[in-house]
């Protein structure tokens, strides 16, 4: 049951503004969840249709949505986990 990625161009703009290592460990975990993104992932609380899900990476947090029926996960922001929630709410 993999999964596709596909990245948003906001979560592309945040992506760019991180320091290349934080972006390869980002880039990196996303793409390890692609095969079972229900053991690592959390709805975030008070999302909204469609639902949010959140991914931890370290200090960072991934944004993401998810369309079960045609197996894709879009990543829709990345960023510091004490200021991507005030973009997206928890």
């Amino acid at each position: 049951m993999t999964f596709e990625i596909h990245y948003s161009k906001s979560a592309d703009r945040d992506l760019s503004r991180l320091p290349i290592d934080v972006i390869r460990k980002i880039v990196f975990a996303i793409s390890a969840i692609k095969d079972d993104p229900f053991a690592h992932i959390q709805k975030m609380k008070g999302a909204k249709n469609p639902p949010q899900y959140r991914f931890r990476v370290g200090e960072y947090r991934v944004i993401l949505l998810m369309d079960k029926s045609e197996k894709v996960l879009l990543v829709d922001g990345v960023g510091h986990r004490s200021t991507i929630y005030q973009r997206y709410g928890k």
